[in-house]
């Protein structure tokens, strides 16, 4: 959990470029039941003056991403066998609501042979029209050429797709279904003496502007931004349309735009119309449309993209930017097709490929119009072999879904990006007449099997929201900023600000393999595996590499068994352990991977901080566990040990410590579980826990800190009558509450539970009782904001809940959302679900991005900062999805302990 104050880990202001409205996000509509428990009023209503919205576009539509992954292959030289398989994970359905609990329910219930090959069931089919790859792939032989369409046929056939649905590209945000697709490499980056590409377009209105096909120009090429790569924008090449006639533009060897512009009004709107082009290896260029040649050209001049060969891929990604091929518009999100796409065949090959490609591809994907009565044999201008992607209509709205389709052989896909609309979050300040007793901590509600079900019922259908804010999250990363610590989310661009280590990659590897992101998650590990080096890393925070980096590869071991993760934290690890030698023995806040060095912060100086020192034991001693090395645990528990000695009498800990001699000492006398101090006592239960309620010495410290706090520091406000943790300095009481100290609710409420004399003693219902009303609070924090997230740090006065200036920003942080999960296991408690959801809700509304998700400057503002901690992937959207798995297989009270960082181990 990382420390408010920032230099230089944790820099809070950032200077941002404008912010575009996404163009390739996900979520779809939230599901709300009116009868369910608590009910989540996430409506906006004119009468309510706090209900947000962002705009002419964002009332229409909000930008959501449901993942949808597209498919291609080029094939070159001699015949290839390919077989394709279809991939789906249990919640890439997105049904309406109404419809939702009763197809989670059939889902749930269907047998593993009632599922297609990768996992997809028949309900997910039976739900929505399933999104599937547009892609069709070429053998040189027609004999294999039909077999494979027959299986894409079949395919279609028995997953029940409409064949007069099409994939909806738009340019226009007011259109559902918007969204554009990409391939992972560059059509014209092939290397290749002749390719070709066919496809079928449907334009919806005749304009004169130029809208894209598909297009690989980088930034500023032909007067457009495109901006596939950063790195090689000197080449390009974009299929568009203008007005009737369609352009061929690509860049020449000199740099300069060159176009081959087909005849006018040969591109019917409103109609299907198939384009075509053959690149020659003389530079001989040719375009069609409907199997008649409109233009021909010489392009012996044109530059290509220098990448590695997309038909031949490394068997890893390495770090940077990925390759794309945009469809529907331009890389900035420009110049949108609006209108269908259908078929997009590429043809790549060392042989000739001749006009009669595309004439013959023309004529193969015309399909027979049936619905004519006069001449049912008569063939129409409508591609055949086609998937839906609109989804059906139901009451007026779209029935969206989602799957996978990808190619086996060699792992390369695309991705589909679409916006789907999403209620408004609507912040509420009038607490329920129920509340009150939550402001307390002496709610006790009877939750009965019928309750419990309806809430599980409705925490299926969220979910699969919250997995695809993941999927968004994650793609952004990937495709902007793989193998950086940080992607930037607004602007796209990457940030490489803990050294080097791909830590947001490791970060979030335990949240993509509980969200059932296998995919993602060893293409992620072969990245650990291949590309991961601590040999370039300088100077390092130790707690915040603890945390993320170690924290992430031990846990990514212990859920997968996977050795490459336990491999890179057992040198990982050996090359923190210098920290540990300081002459007491508590650890230097930072090390020098590659060399020798280890110091206190610069910004700290001669100090270490109660809540580094204190925040390393689990991770240490899981991979002491793990690889049987002692030293690991050894250094790491003695710095316990040695606080142990030094614990005041109310049972707290100062936030300081000299450690530069051989007896540590107090450096100051603060005393606060947020900034600072937070993670220190969290550890003292969590080590208890993590060595099977053996250790007695650490439940003891627990229980001594547990006992200060509720003496010197739990606090209730007069004005509002809500309870916080109030900070100390010398004796003199701040009233002033971190976000970071929200984890104390789940803190003790996991004590209480876990407590030695059982839940229902004295001391574990007091625990219980301080934990359900700080939860409440801290839920207070965000109903209290204009956006509904809560700010940095707030203080307590003749006003109740006040906010300062200076730390109205919002890190999107995981605490209260940790709370929430952790009450919710012990409780059952379905508010606590209700909670998150609307957190949820405010960030998918005031924190989305084209790429990610941005934090607040000001949480009264909708300003955002180019920025994304790694804990937004590796806790705060991991808490909130697990708040609303009911089947997830983690136990909080017997088999697991959750590090700071919510990396789950199980118990040793």
């Amino acid at each position: 959990r990382p420390n408010t104050p920032s230099p230089p880990y944790a820099s809070h202001h950032h200077t941002s470029p404008a912010r575009r409205i996404p163009q390739r996000p996900y979520l779809m509509a939230p599901t709300h039941s009116s009868n369910s428990y608590y009910s989540s009023n996430a409506k906006g209503t004119e009468d309510n003056k706090y209900a947000r919205t962002r705009g002419r576009q964002r009332r229409i539509v909000t930008p959501i991403h449901p993942p949808l992954v597209m498919f291609a292959t080029v094939i070159l030289g001699s015949a290839l066998i390919i077989y394709l398989r279809f991939t789906g994970s249990d919640d890439h359905h997105a049904s309406l609501p109404t419809q939702s609990k009763e197809i989670d329910q059939r889902r749930d219930e269907a047998p593993k042979d009632s599922r297609l090959r990768g996992g997809m069931s028949k309900h997910e089919r039976a739900a929505a029209a399933l999104l599937l790859a547009d892609i069709i792939v070429h053998a040189e032989h027609d004999a294999e050429e039909e077999i494979l369409k027959g299986k894409l046929a079949s395919a279609a056939r028995r997953l029940g797709t409409n064949d007069d649905d099409y994939f909806w590209l738009t340019g226009d945000d007011n259109v559902p279904g918007a969204g554009h697709a990409y391939l992972p490499y560059e059509i014209d980056a092939l290397d290749t003496s002749y390719l070709a590409v066919g496809v079928w377009i449907k334009p919806n209105n005749k304009d004169s502007n130029n809208r894209v096909i598909w297009s690989t120009l980088g930034p500023g090429a032909c007067d457009g931004a495109g901006g596939s790569n950063a790195h090689d924008d000197i080449a390009g090449m974009e299929l568009a349309i203008e007005g009737g006639q369609v352009t061929l533009r690509y860049i020449g060897e000199d740099g300069s735009c060159q176009a081959v512009v087909g005849k006018q009004d040969t591109v019917q709107h409103g109609e299907w119309n198939h384009i075509g082009m053959i690149f020659s290896a003389d530079g001989r260029l040719n375009v069609f449309i409907n199997g008649s040649l409109v233009a021909t050209g010489n392009a012996a001049s044109r530059a290509v993209h220098s990448h590695s060969d997309p038909i031949d891929p490394p068997s890893h990604r390495p770090k940077g930017k990925m390759s794309r091929t945009f469809v529907g518009q331009r890389g900035d999100g420009s110049n949108g097709l609006d209108g269908r796409v259908a078929l997009l065949s590429i043809w790549a090959s060392d042989t000739k490929l001749d006009d009669d490609l595309i004439k013959t591809h023309y004529e193969k994907t015309r399909r027979r119009n049936s619905s004519t009565d006069d001449n049912p044999n008569a063939l129409t201008l409508k591609p055949t072999l086609l998937y839906a992607f609109d989804g059906e209509l139901c009451n007026g709205i779209k029935n969206e879904a989602v799957s996978k389709l990808k190619e086996t052989l060699k792992g390369r896909h695309g991705t589909v990006r679409r916006h789907v609309s999403v209620e408004q979050y609507s912040n509420n300040k009038n607490p329920r007449p129920n509340y009150s007793e939550y402001a307390s901590g002496t709610n006790s509600p009877q939750i009965t099997e019928k309750i419990k079900q309806e809430s599980d019922d409705l925490a299926r259908s969220r979910r699969v929201h919250i997995k695809n804010a993941m999927k968004h999250t994650w793609e952004g990363y990937r495709t902007e900023a793989w193998g950086f610590d940080e992607l930037l989310p607004v602007s796209g661009g990457s940030k490489d600000n803990w050294g080097g280590m791909a830590v947001t990659l490791v970060d979030s590897l335990s949240t993509l393999w509980l969200m059932g992101l296998t995919d993602e998650f060893y293409e992620a590990r072969d990245f650990v595996k291949h590309e991961l080096t601590f040999d370039d890393v300088g100077a390092v925070s130790v707690f915040e590499t603890t945390i993320r980096s170690l924290g992430g590869l031990l846990s990514a071991f212990d859920l997968s068994g996977d050795r490459s993760f336990l491999d890179s934290a057992d040198e990982l690890g050996s090359r923190l352990l210098k920290a540990f030698d300081s002459p007491s023995g508590i650890p230097y806040g930072e090390v020098v991977l590659n060399g020798e060095d280890a110091y206190n912060t610069r910004w700290h100086s001669s100090v270490a901080i109660l809540s580094e020192a204190g925040t390393m034991q689990l991770e240490f001693r899981y991979l002491s566990q793990a690889t049987g090395k002692k030293e690991y645990a050894t250094k790491a528990l003695k710095v316990i040990d040695e606080l142990a000695k030094m614990q005041l009498s109310n049972g707290l800990f100062h936030l300081y410590i000299q450690n530069e001699k051989k007896r540590p000492q107090w450096g100051n006398k603060k005393l606060s579980i947020g900034a600072m101090g937070d993670s220190m006592y969290e550890y003292l239960l969590k080590l208890w826990l993590q060595g099977k309620k053996r250790e007695t010495k650490y439940r003891r410290l627990y229980d001594s800190a547990v006992e200060g706090v509720h003496e010197e520091l739990l606090k209730q406000n007069a004005a509002s009558g809500i309870f916080y943790i109030a900070e100390s300095d010398n004796g003199k009481i701040e009233d002033k509450m971190d976000h970071l100290s929200c984890f104390a609710g789940g803190m003790l409420a996991l004590g209480a539970a876990t407590h030695p004399k059982g839940i229902n003693s004295e001391i574990a219902q007091r625990d219980l009782k301080t934990a359900k009303s700080l939860a409440f609070t801290c839920y207070q924090m965000y109903k209290t904001s204009v956006t509904g997230l809560a700010p940095e740090a707030v203080w307590f006065g003749k006003q109740g809940i006040e906010q300062k200036r200076h730390a109205m920003y919002s890190l999107l942080r995981p605490e209260t959302v940790e709370t929430f999960f952790i009450l919710h296991q012990i409780t059952g408690d379905p508010v606590y679900r209700e909670w998150g959801w609307e957190i949820f809700l405010a960030l998918n509304q005031f924190c989305m991005t084209n790429y990610a998700y941005g934090s607040l400057k000001d949480v009264n503002k909708e300003a955002l900062d180019d920025k994304m901690e790694s804990f937004f992937l590796a806790e705060t959207l991991k808490y909130l999805y697990l708040l609303q798995d009911p089947d997830t297989e983690l136990d909080i009270l017997k088999k697991h302990v959750f590090s700071t960082e919510a990396h789950p181990f199980k118990i040793i």
